[in-house]
């Protein structure tokens, strides 16, 4: 399972690299880079995420960590939903959500990286407890 969260991490600083990238590239790709750059990354960590909730080892899995990260998600997700519904009753209030969205997302992947840093550092820990 260490090698499976070592490929997770690498999986997520990829798209990360590759969104980064491919944001830079002076082309048309790079005109609608930013909103790449934002499926590339959070595709990643969603996967990661269902992933880690369905195979990962709960011996060194965060639990608590993970359910506060999927509940913000998924009460994320409900409230966008609802708030496209919206769109056509009160547009100001929906772009406000999702302009106020654009900026906090950045947030939720640092937060997700970290939890998988913390992960490791765990079985890093578990494996050198024998040790003492």
């Amino acid at each position: 399972m260490k090698t499976f969260k070592i490929i997770d991490l690498c999986w997520q600083v990829l798209a990360l690299v590759a969104a980064i990238l491919l944001y830079a590239i002076p082309n048309r790709v790079a005109s609608d880079g930013m909103f790449l750059m934002y499926y590339m990354v959070g595709g990643a960590q969603l996967i990661s995420f269902l992933m880690n909730l369905f195979f990962a080892d709960k011996a060194w899995y965060h639990k608590k960590d993970r359910n506060a990260y999927g509940k913000v998600i998924i009460w994320t997700l409900l409230l966008g939903l609802l708030f496209w519904f919206l769109l056509e009753t009160i547009p100001a209030v929906t772009l406000i959500f999702f302009g106020a969205s654009l900026l906090v997302t950045p947030f939720f992947a640092i937060w997700y990286f970290s939890i998988g840093l913390t992960e490791i550092r765990t079985m890093r820990n578990k494996e050198l407890v024998h040790l003492k």
